[in-house]
């Protein structure tokens, strides 16, 4: 990706990348000497569960990150409900999910902030329902290939959110 000409800072937003996957990224600088590479830098995009609707992705690495839309830094929106749909790409493979998490309490008030994760794609399987402040140290493990993470906020207060660590788990070549 070309990010400018002459001297300065420069920065480039590439697009079509996939969560859960890494990148290598280096930078380089080219003038009447040579030219002059950086150091390779690893990235590893996570995953966002969206404000509505729903995204569907398949899963290439073993472990992968997922937050609510504030991302790693920030709290989430209000006012949203969202679903991520996560396959683990082969039949042999299940998640397991732990993570913390920092939601709305629900005994604060009639309408609050909740998070579900769902055995399977569709919503009829609930394997947590989550609300509160609290660590997932016991894995949340789904029977099926793939898990539904659904966010919902209300209309008013926010918290700093969640961070999943999802794992695939098994192999696509078991017998």
């Amino acid at each position: 990706i070309s990010a400018g000409n002459g001297m300065g800072n420069f920065s480039a937003d590439p697009t079509g990348l996939t969560p859960g996957n890494t990148y290598y990224v280096r930078s380089y600088a080219t003038n009447d000497i040579g030219t002059n590479y950086s150091d390779e830098q690893s990235i590893t995009l996570y995953f966002v569960v969206p404000l509505s609707g729903t995204e569907s992705y398949t899963v290439s690495s073993n472990s992968v990150l997922v937050y609510d839309n504030g991302g790693p830094d920030n709290n989430y929106s209000d006012n949203n409900g969202g679903n991520l749909i996560l396959y683990a790409g082969g039949a042999d493979y299940t998640f397991e999910i732990t993570g913390t998490y920092d939601i709305e309490n629900p005994y604060n008030e009639n309408y609050y902030d909740e998070l579900y994760i769902y055995d399977g794609a569709s919503s009829s399987t609930v394997l947590a329902h989550l609300a509160g402040n609290s660590t997932i140290s016991t894995p949340i493990t789904s029977t099926q290939n793939a898990i539904r993470i659904y966010f919902k906020s209300d209309y008013s207060v926010n918290h700093s959110g969640f961070r999943l660590i999802v794992n695939r788990i098994g192999s696509a070549s078991a017998p």
